[in-house]
């Protein structure tokens, strides 16, 4: 796994007038969100706390790819949308105890 999180000068460098508080902690881009129905196809009934860690799996189908060059440098892009995505969140696995005994009751 990478950790993506920006530097404290790339998130400097993104802020758009944002005070330091409110600057990005991770690149444009790299944000899920899901609404009712996506919940739904992916079997989450209940929402995990804030902060809580998920994993999720996916696969990805490559949407656009460009690189071009100047004289500031090189620059590559890859565009991808997933396709297939399962998310699992800890908290909400049942163990077989659990599946058993109605969640341990």
């Amino acid at each position: 796994m990478k950790d993506i999180a920006l530097t404290a000068a790339e998130a400097k460098e993104t802020m758009l007038g944002c005070s330091e508080a409110h600057a990005p902690k991770y690149p444009w881009g790299t944000s899920l969100e899901f609404d009712d129905e996506t919940l739904e196809k992916l079997g989450i009934t209940q929402l995990p706390d804030i902060g809580e860690e998920v994993a999720i799996t996916a696969v990805a189908k490559v949407t656009r790819i460009s690189a071009s060059e100047d004289q500031d440098g090189a620059r590559r892009c890859l565009g991808l949308q997933i396709t297939l995505l399962d998310v699992n969140i800890p908290s909400q696995v049942l163990t077989p105890a659990n599946k058993l005994y109605k969640n341990g009751k």
